[in-house]
């Protein structure tokens, strides 16, 4: 997965080498970032509105955010054990959400809180892989697809 940050830095997941990597397009420098628990395997990742990486680690059951200005990655272990979280995004309120493709939930972080939120998916696994946000003046809508079958979800929450 690649994504690009605020300043025009491209940064991509290396899954099998469990590293978050950074390239600098103007100068072509490459940089990467191992994660702190072997084979984590890294995964799919979003970026805030400091462009600090927040990334799920796929085998590990950690949802990770790496400090874009030090380097430092600080882990959080996922409350459901063994969920497999596979997709992870920000919303514009800087509010972390990830899916569980075997914990069968999507999983929600508040980093000013440090606190996990899970809400269960009503179809058994279903596979969800990316979430993506509408909003309206009082309600954050989170949408998603199932791997599996033709359905789209839509979750509603009330804005804090």
């Amino acid at each position: 997965m690649v994504q690009i940050d605020s300043k025009d830095t491209v940064w991509f997941t290396e899954i099998i080498a469990d590293k978050i990597g950074k390239l600098e397009p103007e100068t072509g420098k490459f940089t990467e970032y191992p994660v702190p628990t072997p084979e984590g395997a890294p995964r799919r990742f979003g970026i805030d509105s400091q462009d600090n990486i927040w990334f799920v680690e796929f085998i590990a059951n950690k949802l990770a955010m790496l400090d874009a200005t030090t380097g430092i990655i600080t882990e959080y272990d996922v409350p459901t054990p063994f969920s497999f979280p596979y997709g992870c995004s920000v919303d514009r309120d800087d509010i972390v959400w990830f899916t569980e493709i075997f914990g069968n939930r999507i999983g929600r972080f508040d980093p000013k809180t440090k606190t996990f939120r899970e809400y269960p998916i009503p179809t058994p696994l279903s596979g969800i892989k990316k979430l993506d946000f509408t909003y309206t003046d009082d309600k954050l809508i989170v949408w998603g697809g199932y791997r599996v079958g033709a359905t789209v979800i839509r979750y509603e929450f009330p804005r804090e």
